[in-house]
């Protein structure tokens, strides 16, 4: 009779292990799945950044040359150094934002890329959030320099003074509201449901986002069938 229960016991430690080795297996399989999808989907997210970088080093080299040759000039030359800057702030930030992706080690614990992808996202929405309420101060200077840059065109003569400061005043006040925004948004301080869709529609609601996103899910995944496991 002990034996038989000496055998029984046996058999059964010899389908645990059958059962863990295939419980293993999947989890090896579910984990490769899912971190083909992400770095699918960060494959993606990435071509933004590096079409920023081409396009902010394009409009770099255009505004160095517009700021030399008119650098006495100061009604251009205020303009050219406003939207220079944020060219530069968005080189800076595509940089950042490719060397985060291209650095991440897909061996890693998921935990690890889990918080490394979360800096990455929360840095991508403050960035966004405060340069889109910059489009207001900024279209005005960009009008300036390219009508003088491209057509020799001085818009100073068909423009009001009132006008152009007041569009000046608007900007900051709307990039103003983006900077506290984004920090309401980083803090997690603010609740009003408006705001929350604002951000919503700001952050998420374009291709990148959705890339993000979705590999944030995938890495999501991961790590709750470890846990359960």
């Amino acid at each position: 009779m002990s034996m038989d229960l000496e055998m029984l016991r046996d058999v059964w430690k010899g389908y645990d292990k059958q059962l863990n080795d295939r419980i293993n297996l999947n989890m090896q399989q579910i984990k490769k799945m899912n971190l083909h999808k992400t770095r699918s989907e960060l494959d993606k997210f990435l071509r933004t950044p590096l079409y920023g970088l081409m396009i902010g080093f394009g409009l770099q080299a255009f505004l160095i040359y517009f700021i030399v040759n008119h650098i006495t000039m100061t009604q251009f030359l205020a303009p050219a150094v406003l939207i220079n800057l944020y060219v530069l702030l968005q080189i800076i930030v595509s940089i950042f934002q490719t060397s985060v992706i291209l650095k991440l080690n897909y061996d890693s614990p998921i935990i690890d890329m889990q918080k490394k992808l979360a800096r990455l996202n929360l840095g991508r929405i403050r960035y966004l959030t405060t340069t889109r309420f910059s489009y207001p101060l900024l279209w005005v200077p960009v009008l300036i320099v390219a009508s003088k840059g491209i057509f020799d065109l001085d818009l100073y003569l068909h423009l009001e003074q009132w006008w152009i400061w007041l569009q000046i005043g608007l900007g900051v006040l709307f990039l103003t509201f983006g900077v506290w925004l984004s920090k309401q948004y980083a803090s997690k301080k603010h609740t009003s449901g408006l705001l929350n869709k604002l951000m919503s529609n700001i952050t998420k609601n374009d291709i990148t986002g959705k890339n993000l996103v979705y590999a944030m899910s995938f890495l999501d995944d991961i790590a709750e069938f470890e846990s359960e496991n």
